[in-house]
């Protein structure tokens, strides 16, 4: 299927080489952790505020939808 075994026979020079790639900052040749959905952020905001910002959503949820839960 995949080239795994050549990777598992390598990984210790594979390992390395994506180490200096990432100490170096480059993305086209080490390995970069991130998701599907960071393409999808467009700003920094600290935490608290995006605590504040989910409670708010959370609550109008819950006052929107907890009546009609409890008819």
């Amino acid at each position: 299927m995949g080239r795994d075994n050549e990777l598992r026979r390598r990984r210790v020079e594979v390992n390395a080489q994506i180490r200096q790639a990432a100490q170096a900052g480059d993305p086209d040749r080490g390995a970069v952790m991130i998701g599907q959905t960071a393409g999808l952020i467009d700003r920094i905001e600290p935490a608290a505020d995006l605590v504040r910002q989910i409670s708010r959503d959370a609550e109008a949820i819950l006052r929107e939808r907890l009546p009609g839960l409890l008819a």
